[in-house]
């Protein structure tokens, strides 16, 4: 079960479309893209990797998949996370999931690959988030670098072919 606000389920999506009226302080919005290259080839192959876990574990995750939520370990950390949605589209692919009560942080975060009328293959990480633990809220600066550093990962490891 999710650790923040129900009505929050799923707002990453919207913050992916540009808004954001329903989300205030105290949370922290990140929205990071990076073009991975052009053609469905590229496009399907970003979207297997996204859907078998394959970018998180080539970002450093270890990941244990279970039947609607996964465990995400990174070093000595471990996080559990609901998976809220799976949309795969012929122009899109996207995996969305929620913090559940043992993450370290509060809030969701959505993996978009999507292919344009030009073939180009891009791949966006949206988050919401804030501390859910007491060393995240102490250590707030260093969690912040920690999140911008592994979604640059999760980019990197999309792009990889």
């Amino acid at each position: 079960m999710i650790n923040y606000p129900p009505h929050l389920k799923l707002t990453t999506l919207d913050l992916a479309k540009g808004s954001r009226s329903h989300l205030v302080s105290p949370w922290r919005v990140l929205d990071e893209s990076r073009v991975l290259g052009h053609g469905r080839q590229t496009f399907a192959r970003a979207s297997e990797k996204l859907l078998c876990w394959q970018v998180h574990e080539e970002a450093g995750m270890k990941v244990t998949a279970h039947e609607g939520w996964v465990e995400l370990k990174c070093g000595p950390t471990t996080n559990e996370c609901d998976i809220l949605l799976i949309d795969a589209q012929p122009a899109h692919t996207i995996m969305v999931y929620g913090t559940r009560a043992r993450h370290l942080a509060s809030g969701e975060e959505a993996f978009i690959i999507s292919i344009d009328s030009h073939d180009t293959v891009t791949g966006r990480c949206v988050a919401f988030s804030q501390p859910n633990h007491w060393i995240t809220t102490l250590g707030a600066p260093a969690a912040r670098w920690a999140q911008r550093r592994i979604t640059q990962r999760y980019l990197a490891a999309m792009a990889r072919q």
